[in-house]
């Protein structure tokens, strides 16, 4: 059978503009993101299987020229157990509901990091009859409710009629714009032949939704039915501008609407501060330190001075000669980065071949589909594998790279955006002053009250020093330290690290060792001979670090110190001149293996069997 895709014709009653099929490159070409990157707008796809087809839907994303405030993918077939971090992508927040008990269903949303939002459980747990989430997004001085949708076919319809029906009453009570998107398994097109399709319709009209959608989205050779849709709670469609994408992810066409009438601030352009750091700029920094006397620092005998003295003047020196600009970042590419140009290309001369097989589904067309489609799948995956295999293969001596070619390859991303609301207890938190308070009296308190738990009656806590059992006549004293050792120390720095408060780089130490040498010395000498650890390397830059669960909840989180890099090098003197009169004189535990050289755990488990 042959479906002509403009002969079928949706539900008369449903008022709304006939729904146009767009191809990729048409679709481009009619909403600009420089025109619409700032409207409200939503992408939904039933792609069964983000398992298998993520590769795919990342292409599908990076090949639409338009930044979607909201994507939705239903019949996820993520399991409970699944690495989500495998399916984040840049700059959307991943949130997901997944099917318990069974293979298949679940649904996923990426919602963009530039919108605030709060989960609506209440609303997604009246839906039982299959998975479902419900958010309510914040936009401008607006808030809209959206929420997606995965009915089973073999659930009851009454039942989810009657379960919708109570979660859009709800929504209408509270006055929003509301968005329910999906694939609730109910072709509208079947109204005049199918009671629970009819009851269907009447229900949602009732609560003054209407269905964007009047084209199928799922076209076989035998069948035409519209099962995906979008609802939507305003009679004021003029402003919408909805469509369905030719893909071949799945047996489902991805559906659209693009909202002209809501905007929100999409930061297209992604701006950082980063010093500059050109020739000139490092000849320059050299030029002045050759010219630095130091004399503050190296007439003073008080730790703490002395290093104000340091550390002013080098903060100085490198705020002029390496001054802070703000940098326009390059765009994320959700594109693999085993699709070249050419593979690029290829994708989309097989999509124009599929979206001509679905509007003359004939023998020859889907021969020519589906054999470019085999032979184009075939090169993707060789290409995937030579990228993996060539990474590791130039990494084999590194392992820093090895671990990250693995992470990358586990889906385990750095992300250091905060979310726009952090929650603790009872407080949410919205502003960047009122999170770094937030974080900053949580890690602070945390320590305290996990120690106050432990109970030491049932585990009495054993004196660590009851394990040095030897006489130790012997006294240890800190010796001056020497240029030689310093300047060790100093080339041992790795300059990728991230500084510390005082924003003064490794780099900036290491590759002017000649002309800093001379101070440092004189700074840790006098700490050495006074016992005074400069106040200013006790303060540390914290990070907050997601470890897992929900990224609003600020239990979630753990603090990363960063110390100044010089520190690093006081801590080294100290450390080698103490590890020596250890050894010296044996006075660690032959049992100790942790955090000594030439121990490691492997040496633990050997000492026990």
């Amino acid at each position: 059978m042959i479906f002509n895709l403009n002969d079928i014709n949706p539900n008369d009653d449903i008022n709304i503009e006939e729904t146009k099929y767009y191809q990729i490159n048409d679709f481009n070409l009619s909403f600009k993101n420089s025109i619409h990157a700032n409207h409200f707008s939503i992408l939904s796809l039933n792609c069964r299987s983000m398992v298998n087809k993520f590769d795919d839907i990342l292409n599908l994303i990076n090949s639409i020229n338009h930044s979607f405030s909201i994507i939705a993918l239903e019949e996820t077939w993520i399991s409970p157990n699944s690495t989500t971090s495998l399916y984040e992508i840049p700059k959307y927040t991943f949130i997901h509901k997944d099917r318990i008990g069974r293979r298949g269903g679940g649904v996923a949303l990426y919602l963009s990091e530039t919108l605030s939002y709060e989960m609506r459980n209440d609303l997604a747990s009246i839906l039982t009859e299959g998975e479902s989430i419900f958010i309510d997004v914040k936009i401008e001085n607006k808030t809209i409710s959206y929420g997606v949708i995965y009915r089973p076919p073999d659930t009851n319809v009454q039942t989810f009629n009657n379960q919708l029906s109570i979660v859009m009453q709800m929504i209408n009570k509270e006055n929003k714009l509301a968005y329910i998107t999906g694939d609730m398994n109910l072709d509208i097109s079947q109204h005049m032949r199918d009671k629970n399709i009819e009851s269907h319709l009447d229900n949602i009209q009732s609560q003054s939704f209407t269905f964007l959608i009047n084209k199928p989205t799922r076209i076989t050779e035998n069948s035409a039915s519209i099962i995906d849709n979008i609802l939507y709670n305003s009679h004021l469609t003029n402003n919408i501008n909805n469509g369905i994408i030719y893909s071949d992810i799945s047996d489902h066409l991805p559906i659209f609407c693009i909202n002209t009438s809501e905007t929100h601030h999409y930061h297209n352009n992604v701006y950082c501060y980063k010093r500059e750091n050109k020739q000139y700029n490092i000849d320059h920094f050299k030029h002045e330190l050759a010219n630095q006397q130091w004399q503050d620092v190296l007439e003073s005998n008080d730790a703490n001075k002395a290093y104000q003295h340091f550390s002013t003047t080098l903060q100085s020196l490198v705020n002029i000669c390496f001054p802070i600009k703000k940098i326009k970042l390059k765009a994320n590419k959700l594109q693999s980065p085993w699709i070249t140009e050419s593979i690029a290309k290829s994708i989309v001369t097989r999509n124009k071949l599929y979206s001509k097989y679905k509007r003359r589904p004939t023998n020859i067309n889907k021969s020519k589909y589906t054999n470019y489609r085999n032979v184009l799948t075939n090169i993707i995956r060789k290409r995937k594998k030579e990228y993996y295999f060539n990474k590791f293969e130039k990494n084999k001596n590194n392992m820093k790279e090895t671990w990250n070619a693995i992470n990358q390859l586990l889906g385990r991303k750095k992300k250091s955006k905060l979310p726009s609301n952090l929650k603790h207890v009872t407080e949410t938190y919205t502003n960047p002053e009122t999170k770094s308070d937030a974080f900053n009296s949580y890690f602070i308190n945390i320590g305290k009250q996990l120690a106050d738990k432990i109970n030491h009656d049932n585990n009495p806590a054993i004196d660590p020093t009851s394990y040095l059992t030897g006489n130790y006549l012997n006294s240890m004293y800190f010796r001056p330290t020497t240029e030689y050792e310093i300047m060790t120390y100093i080339n041992k720095l790795e300059t990728d690290k991230t500084p510390g408060h005082d924003d003064i780089s490794a780099y900036y130490i290491k590759y002017n060792s000649v002309y800093l040498t001379k101070p440092i010395l004189h700074l840790i000498n006098v700490s050495l001979a006074t016992g005074r650890f400069p106040d200013e390397l006790k303060c540390a830059k914290t990070i907050p670090v997601f470890i897992s669960g929900d990224r609003q909840n600020l239990n979630n989180y753990r603090p990363i110190s960063i110390l100044p890099c010089l520190s690093k090098i006081y801590e080294r003197v100290v450390y080698d001149q103490t590890i020596s009169y250890l050894n010296k004189y044996n006075i660690i535990n032959q049992s100790q293996y942790g955090f000594r050289q030439k121990h490691s755990t492997a040496h633990a488990l050997l000492h026990t069997l």
